[in-house]
C-alpha cells in the first residue's frame, strides 16, 4: 500500500495525539463504529481512511502496560494526521470519533 505517511516519516503538521487505555485488538474491533463505518486500510501500525479529496491517517503506538497497583491497563498512543482536509472536515471527523469512543474511565 502506498501511503502518504510511513512509520518513519509520520511527523504531520496538522495532527492530534491521544493516549488511550485499550489494547490493539480491541481498538481495531471498535474502529469501524468509531469512524462511522468509513472504509479503511491497515498497513502495519498505520491506518488510512479516505476522506473526500484527502485522508485521515492514524498511527498506533503500543505504550505497554500501565500498572496501577494490581490493575494492569494496556495503553496505546494514537496519532491522527490529516492530508488535504479542511479544518471543518477535521473537526467533524474528530467530533464523531471522540463522541463514539468517549468512556467515563478515560479510555477508548
Amino acid at each position: 500500500m502506498n501511503l502518504y505517511f510511513t512509520p518513519e516519516t509520520f511527523t504531520p503538521v496538522d495532527h492530534f495525539t491521544r493516549d488511550v487505555q485499550i489494547d490493539r485488538e480491541e481498538f481495531l474491533r471498535q474502529l469501524p463504529d468509531a469512524i462511522d463505518k468509513r472504509q479503511f486500510k491497515i498497513d502495519g501500525d498505520i491506518i488510512a481512511i479516505p476522506e473526500k479529496d484527502g485522508a485521515v491517517h492514524i498511527r498506533i503506538t503500543d505504550l505497554g502496560v500501565k500498572e496501577m497497583g494490581e490493575l494492569k491497563l494496556p495503553m496505546l498512543r494514537l496519532d491522527f494526521a490529516f492530508q488535504n482536509m479542511r479544518d471543518e472536515d477535521i473537526d467533524d471527523f474528530m467530533d464523531i470519533y471522540e463522541q463514539r469512543t468517549l468512556r467515563g474511565s478515560g479510555g477508548m
